[in-house]
């Protein structure tokens, strides 16, 4: 048996990155490492970095300074993510162009009145329109 292959029922990492949009990348990075072991289709992965990418700019938005803590937790076939800034910020406006991505790519998404956020990912498959499944 392959280790590395092997994923844990629930797998948790977390990063801090200063409440700056240049770092967002470091965001999207981490969290289409953290589900490269379960073998992801390219739209899951794709899905993944756009909602992960509108969930970090909003929240560093509503903050704008400090940093912002990022969780993401495996549990089973969906990956979770909150955004949690240092200090607390004023609370996120959602443009129509963000909710749009939101809701087309996550099965949950959900903003807080102290700038914080969370979404879930199903990331065990698509459908036939290559849309995350629950999306």
């Amino acid at each position: 048996m392959n280790e590395t292959a092997a994923t844990p029922a629930s797998t948790s990492v977390a990063i801090e990155i200063p409440a700056s949009n240049r770092h967002a990348a470091l965001v999207r990075t981490a969290a289409v490492g953290i589900i490269a072991d379960l073998d992801p289709d390219l739209d899951v992965v794709e899905n993944l970095r756009l909602a992960v990418n509108e969930l970090v700019s909003l929240v560093i938005e509503a903050t704008g300074r400090g940093s912002v803590r990022v969780e993401f937790r495996i549990e089973s076939t969906t990956l979770r993510v909150t955004a949690q800034p240092s200090e607390p910020g004023n609370a996120v406006v959602v443009d129509e162009l963000a909710r749009r991505i939101l809701e087309t790519t996550t099965t949950h998404h959900q903003f807080h009145e102290d700038g914080s956020g969370e979404l879930s990912i199903d990331i065990g498959g698509s459908d036939d329109q290559g849309r995350i499944a629950g999306g």
